[in-house]
């Protein structure tokens, strides 16, 4: 990327005035400075106030005129201000009256013999063996343009950049596991943050990284979930009420078996029994019911309304009997028993869990699937017992023979086994109370080196810390070779500058400018002479000005400023600058200077700088319109990637209004005219070829009649220098135009355009109508259709000065 100034943008708040630099075009858009730029203003315009923000830029200090100046400038690939003037990168060399007062004194009376100019050293003929060991270091220095980098210089961009590139993954991955050990040591979710659970509220990184030395130390061993949650559920306790033993239930399963037999195994006496009722425990069920409901109440069935003999009902006496009904009620209550005993045991125990310190539910829970297991064991065979009783009742007259399990579970064994647990953890957990806090304190340390434990295993970090170990190794060899390469190129450029300091060629730079003054100036008495100085350590050379070989003084302001002009052209071949391309900012160099003079600069400017593309960028200002006319002519070209281009151009107006000034795009009347001559040609060209009048071209026509009268009076000047000296008198100038029309009636049609068009003090009335279009193009045809007709050369250099393809214009319409 070219670096280049782009725009001088912000505020630039002066001493006398505020500055806008910026320059404006329609709409809110700015324009960029092109290669070439173009700046004309009138004197205490802000020309010389922009040379000096550049050249703060140049010197690394703003001037002291100004007590607080702010500004900032945009370039290419950064942005300065006031407070940082050096981040541009870019050679700068600017000429206004600071260079002049730095670097040049000029005496102007005998006391002020001892006064000189700055000395400055180009490369001479007498040092080629210094010249040749220089060319020798700086090839093997190579080139450090960006991107185009070559010899030591490229070795120290690969270095820079592999160092750069392990410093960025370095970084990378230190500052990733930085920011997961901060998430967790201080985090909105980190420890800290969390003190019910870990108990630190001044926990830290430096803690952290201590409590990882200790899980990844041997001797630590890691809790289990289970535990974990126990401890966590521990600390929101507070202390509980102590738990009372509990009376451990009677098994009655022997007594129950017993009695269970002798019921199933009972036998009832007599054959009197009702076969189908015997048969059918429904049917039975629904007898018995009726018997109840019918006997002593009613003499006929309910249910059908048949009456119910005596000789039915003994029937049913007989088969209800009270031996039967006794067994019947002996199975209910065995029944009723049993149910009753289920329950007791089927509450199981009478504390819930929530009484004991959650540290005990696991283990509560467990005794409770114990027992649950002894339940389901001892209620079968319970249970087992029921069916049988069922079994009888719904047979009530058969017996059964009772059959005892293969094998019964020691149920006694089991039930006290489980109860002597529920104690032990009952007396565990009443104990528990006392001491509480410091218990919550040695688990909420637990909980917390679980949780590094996890987020150690989570980040993997171990293997963390060595790839950044080895990173930085990697980082750490990377700016070894690096410091290397750069300290070999630090090396050999204190040994370029120790053998420019062998170089003593002052007196080849006063014999350039001595040049310049004589070759391009003919100042030939004028003189810039080398004189060596003792100093306190070394001798000195500066410069004095002489004329006719003696020290000069009084010089005038014109000659001061072409010494002073020669003297920065020369400064582009010091050693600072030889070889490269700067921005050059150029402000005003023909103040005081005569024509001649001016043209001279103009040349110096042009072959010195221009031609020999000694610029990355030119600035070039000026008050002078004779000076801008010649910069208009300032072109150049350059070789980029192989093809030859010409440099840009921009032209800009410098104007200021009391406190404020801008800068704007030249107008197109400075811009593109050399002289007036050509402008109002232009104008009359415009008026004779325009379509229709419109909003963009009305003042066209509106100032046509001074246009017409202003070109007529400065052509036909020229063109009859000596008036009518044919017909020995001098002729007017309605003569003049007859004469240039060849007839009166075009010559009177033009006189009263012009006349009329330009005055309103005879035709007052005029200024209360709008032109006659028609008739003033018509008049613009007649003036150019007459110049092309009695001058076709000057015709067309006039069309070429105004950007008219002469080779695409046909003849003016009539």
């Amino acid at each position: 990327m070219i670096r280049k100034i782009d725009t001088i943008k912000s505020m630039a708040v002066f001493k006398d005035f505020v500055w806008d630099a910026n320059v404006q075009l329609p709409g809110d858009s700015v324009r960029e400075f092109s290669q070439i730029n173009i700046l004309y203003g009138r004197n205490y315009s802000g020309k010389t106030t922009l040379s000096r923000i550049v050249r703060a830029h140049e010197t690394g200090t703003y001037s002291s005129k100004y007590s607080d100046p702010q500004f900032s400038v945009l370039w290419s690939d950064a942005t300065t201000t006031q407070d940082v003037l050096q981040e541009h990168n870019q050679e700068i060399r600017v000429f206004n009256e600071d260079f002049v007062r730095e670097n040049l004194t000029f005496p102007n009376d005998e006391s002020l013999a001892s006064d000189h100019t700055e000395s400055f050293a180009v490369i001479g003929t007498e040092n080629v063996k210094i010249e040749k060991e220089i060319a020798a270091i700086k090839l093997e220095l190579g080139s450090d343009e960006n991107g185009k980098e070559t010899g030591l210089f490229e070795q120290l961009k690969l270095k820079l950049d592999a160092l750069e590139l392990a410093k960025s993954q370095y970084d990378e991955a230190s500052q990733a596991l930085q920011s997961k050990l901060h998430d967790k040591a201080t985090g909105q979710e980190g420890i800290r943050n969390r003190i019910n659970l870990f108990g630190d509220q001044n926990y830290n990184i430096a803690k952290l990284r201590n409590d990882i030395n200790t899980i990844l130390s041997p001797d630590y061993k890691a809790i289990n979930d289970a535990v974990r949650q126990e401890l966590e559920q521990g600390l929101g306790e507070d202390v509980k009420d102590a738990i009372d033993p509990v009376v451990v239930p009677t098994l009655k399963l022997g007594e129950l078996s017993e009695r269970v037999k002798t019921i199933v195994e009972k036998k009832i006496v007599g054959s009197s029994k009702i076969q189908e009722l015997v048969n059918d425990y429904t049917l039975n069920e629904w007898a018995k019911k009726g018997v109840d409901l019918h006997e002593g109440k009613r003499d006929s069935c309910a249910l059908c309304g048949e009456e119910i003999s005596a000789e039915r009902w003994e029937i049913l006496k007989k088969h209800f009997d009270e031996e039967t009904e006794h067994l019947e009620q002996d199975i209910e209550t065995v029944t009723s028993e049993i149910e009753s005993h289920k329950r007791v045991f089927e509450d199981g125990f009478s504390i819930s869990k929530e009484a004991f310190y959650s540290k005990y539910h696991v283990s509560i829970d467990d005794l409770v699937a114990d027992y649950k297991s002894f339940l389901d064991l001892y209620l079968s065979e319970l249970d087992r017992l029921l069916e049988l009783l069922t079994k009888r009742k719904k047979a009530i007259i058969t017996n059964f023979i009772f059959t005892e399990p293969e094998e019964v579970p020691d149920f006694e064994t089991i039930l006290a086994h489980l109860f002597g647990r529920f104690d032990e953890l009952r007396v565990q957990s009443n104990a528990d109370g006392v001491g509480l806090d410091e218990t919550k304190k040695q688990n909420k340390a637990i909980l917390r080196l679980n949780e590094v434990y996890s987020f150690v295993s989570a980040v993997d970090y171990k293997a963390e810390e060595k790839r950044i170990a080895d990173l930085e190794a990697v980082k750490a060899s990377a700016e070894t070779k690096w410091k290397a390469v750069q300290k070999l190129i630090d090396d050999k450029r204190q040994a370029i500058e120790a053998l420019n300091r062998q170089r003593n060629d002052e007196e080849n730079g006063a014999k350039r400018v001595n040049e310049y003054l004589n070759g391009f100036f003919g100042h030939q008495f004028l003189q810039l002479r080398a004189v060596e100085v003792e100093g306190d350590d070394e001798k000195q050379v500066h410069f004095e000005i002489v004329r006719n070989g003696t020290k000069a003084y009084n010089l005038s302001e014109g000659e001061c400023n072409l010494i002073a002009f020669c003297y920065f052209i020369a400064r582009l071949d010091d050693i600072e600058t030889t070889g490269k391309r700067p921005i050059i900012w150029i402000d005003d160099p023909i103040s005081s200077l005569d024509g001649n003079h001016i043209f001279f600069v103009y040349s110096l400017l042009r072959a010195e700088i221009v031609e020999k593309n000694r610029f990355e960028q030119l600035f070039v200002s000026t008050h002078s319109l004779e000076f801008l006319k010649y910069l208009k002519r300032l072109t150049g070209s350059y070789i980029e990637n192989g093809a030859n281009k010409n440099y840009q151009k921009a032209y800009f107006i410098v104007e200021r209004s009391e406190d404020d000034a801008v800068i704007r795009i030249m107008p197109n009347y400075l811009k593109e005219y050399i002289t007036e001559f050509n402008y109002l040609f232009h104008q009359i060209y415009l008026c004779a070829n325009a379509d229709t009048a419109n909003d963009e071209n009305y003042k066209v026509f509106y100032n046509f009649g001074n246009n017409a009268r202003k070109f007529l009076e400065v052509y036909l000047t020229y063109k009859y220098p000596d008036g009518l000296a044919w017909s020995g008198r001098e002729g007017t100038e309605t003569e003049k135009m007859i004469l240039f029309f060849g007839e009166k009636l075009p010559t009177f049609l033009v006189s009263r355009i012009g006349n009329e068009q330009s005055h309103l003090i005879s035709n007052f009335e005029r200024g209360a109508m709008p032109v006659d279009i028609p008739e003033l193009q018509a008049v613009a045809k007649i003036i150019c259709e007459k110049v092309k007709e009695n001058d076709s050369e000057q015709y067309s250099a006039l069309l070429n000065s105004i950007g008219v393809d002469t080779a695409e214009v046909g003849e003016v319409d009539a």
